[in-house]
């Protein structure tokens, strides 16, 4: 597992980004983990935008970056919860949209002194874990413009973000004289 993780850190497998619907590949990755989550007593709510844009990514990646964090949201949880994804784009006057994919839990929380350590590779704090999940992670979304966020919520808990840019609008044909 750890040889595994480490080859997909070091060259991870050759992005084919294509005009991607997140909602679908949110709910595949969903359909993976049902049994699981069950298992967990983790209930999921869905908060999706309504006509969210298609991103640039690749799908199959995407879903092992959404695996990997909502498997996280539910670990955070050993005795049960509510795992809450959300979606929405985040408008800039003066860059580009963003998409953004929010997985909250209602676990225990990132404690303050390991905030800034869980994007490091090797770093976990879980016995069977690799520390590898979340670096990779944020290797697959950085490699198309992306970034991952982690806060702790005021409630308890904490939420993982996945942010994309918006591709730009082709431009616009010239009416033909």
């Amino acid at each position: 597992q750890i040889i595994t993780g480490l080859l997909l850190f070091a060259r991870p497998p050759q992005a084919r980004p294509q005009p991607c619907d997140l909602h679908q590949v949110l709910e595949r990755t969903l359909d993976l983990m049902e049994s699981q989550l069950a298992d967990a007593q983790v209930a999921v709510v869905r908060e999706y935008m309504e006509g969210l844009p298609t991103v640039e990514v690749d799908p199959d990646l995407m879903q092992q970056v959404f695996l990997n964090l909502c498997l996280n949201a539910t670990q955070a949880m050993p005795e049960g919860g509510t795992l809450t994804i959300t979606t929405a784009v985040r408008r800039y006057r003066t860059r580009r949209s963003l998409v953004d994919v929010s997985i909250r839990d209602t676990g225990v929380g990132i404690p303050r002194d390991l905030m800034e350590k869980i994007f490091d590779p090797f770093f976990t704090t879980r016995s069977m874990g690799t520390g590898l999940g979340l670096p990779i992670s944020v290797q697959i979304v950085r490699e198309v413009g992306g970034v991952i966020t982690a806060k702790n919520n005021p409630s308890g808990g904490a939420t993982l973000r996945a942010s994309f840019p918006v591709p730009a609008e082709p431009p616009g044909r010239q009416p033909e004289e």
